[in-house]
């Protein structure tokens, strides 16, 4: 029996194995695309703080604003008064608008450039005397649309807010600010998902949980795509070629030929990913300095949200991932004649990859039902997604070597499978089947 394996490795295995890591090493159709993968997430790191910062900077510029004096009394102008006073100073540049309805307020705050116009109605001031809840209508005039920045317009909000409560505490001998803020707090937030205590407010301690959680798996999901184009391509430049069909007539079984496939896109896979996961690391150096920069909460570390041995359970199931990504590749390039089939096949495979995906990135995965999560688990598509994400904002499942088992499995049936398809008469009639649906779509040739 040892005789066997040490003939098999040496005479079947072996040979088309180095044959195809040397392959796909020298073709750069291969591995550019995880060189291209590597430098593109840092950018993307440097796009999403530029643009943070610009949408903060723009936020922190004074507002425009008008105010409508429907009210005449002494109150309604000494509010008037005072939020002209300390307006400014509060980043708000008021002008007194004499119309006399909100069609025409709207009209001039277009002329003006107004952000926003608040309109103090008659009885405000009456309100004011009787120490009750002034009525006031607030226009806002929004004319860009911007993730990261708050509403300009309640700014002036927030100011008249104030204003009015300074009236109404008058002579009270309580300051404003104490009123506003009546606590010294010394916050603490217990994250009862992964049993640790962080200083800070929930806020805070949430968002620095979310955000990676909800971005970690993206990149699990780049990962696995680019090793279905990868597998894909390599698969179609030999059915280009005639080199698979040379292949599949060596006195070399089936599956040998593409398990020694599979191996050499999972070897070269692995170093490109790699690449990738250096490129998310940098990611994550780049946008929580841009966040610091700019005062706003930094995202928790990596390596404090997940532990080694949640890690070790990642990286294990990733492996997994990218075994099943190459045979599934490798499937579509032997189904192409040409790389151009290949890559349109290669597009449904990267959508059944990315809507699972972006389905457990967004979602509460710790609220989904038993068998949904069981299945989720097991799939070695989303295995490593969901892992990702709950070893950031949870705790691995105890049953977790067990998942990645059922997973192992999955891919090795899919594996015995696909060893089926590999024969010249199954390969070329879908071959040709699928060049005539290309044909009928209009492709040209």
């Amino acid at each position: 029996m040892r005789r066997f394996s040490s003939s098999w490795w040496a005479r079947g295995l072996k040979p088309l194995l180095l044959k195809e890591i040397r392959e796909l090493v020298r073709d750069p159709r291969i591995w550019i695309p995880f060189v291209i993968s590597a430098l593109i997430l840092p950018v993307l790191g440097l796009v999403i703080g530029a643009s943070m910062g610009e949408a903060i900077r723009g936020a922190q510029v004074p507002v425009k604003a008008g105010l409508v004096i429907a009210d005449s009394s002494p109150l309604a102008r000494e509010v008037v008064a005072r939020l002209l006073e300390v307006g400014p100073a509060r980043g708000v540049d008021l002008v007194v608008l004499n119309v006399s309805g909100v069609e025409e307020a709207l009209h001039r705050a277009l002329e003006l450039g107004l952000e926003c116009v608040a309109v103090l109605p008659p009885g405000f001031g009456e309100s004011l005397e009787e120490r009750r809840r002034p009525n006031v209508t607030v226009l806002y005039v929004v004319r860009t649309l911007s993730l990261f920045a708050p509403s300009r317009g309640a700014r002036l909000v927030s100011l008249l807010g104030d204003v009015v409560a300074e009236r109404l505490i008058s002579g009270t001998g309580v300051s404003l600010d104490l009123v506003k803020k009546p606590l010294r707090e010394v916050a603490a937030t217990y994250i009862a998902s992964k049993g640790v205590l962080v200083s800070g407010d929930a806020g805070r301690a949430v968002t620095s949980l979310a955000l990676p959680a909800m971005l970690v798996p993206v990149v699990v999901m780049i990962v696995a795509v680019g090793v279905v184009q990868m597998a894909a391509t390599a698969t179609a430049v030999e059915n280009e070629e005639r080199t698979l069909e040379v292949l599949l007539t060596l006195p070399v079984d089936r599956f040998t030929i593409l398990l020694s496939k599979l191996l050499g896109s999972f070897a070269v896979a692995l170093i490109g990913s790699l690449l990738s996961i250096l490129g998310f690391i940098a990611y994550f150096y780049v946008l929580p300095s841009a966040a610091l920069s700019l005062g706003e909460p930094v995202l928790a570390s990596l390596h404090i949200l997940v532990g080694a041995e949640s890690l070790a359970w990642i990286l294990a199931s990733l492996l997994v991932a990218l075994f099943f990504a190459a045979s599934l590749g490798i499937v579509v390039g032997a189904l192409s004649s040409d790389v151009r089939i290949a890559g349109a096949l290669s597009g449904p495979l990267v959508m059944l990859i990315f809507i699972p995906g972006y389905y457990i990135a967004l979602a509460d995965t710790l609220s989904l039902g038993q068998p949904l999560r069981a299945l989720l688990y097991t799939l070695p598509i989303t295995q490593p997604v969901i892992l990702s994400k709950e070893a950031i904002a949870a705790r691995l499942p105890p049953e977790t070597p067990l998942y990645i088992a059922g997973s192992l499995l999955v891919s090795l049936l899919t594996v015995m499978l696909a060893s089926r398809v590999f024969t010249l008469e199954t390969l070329e009639r879908i071959q040709r089947a699928i060049a005539r649906l290309w044909r009928r779509r209009g492709a040209p040739r």
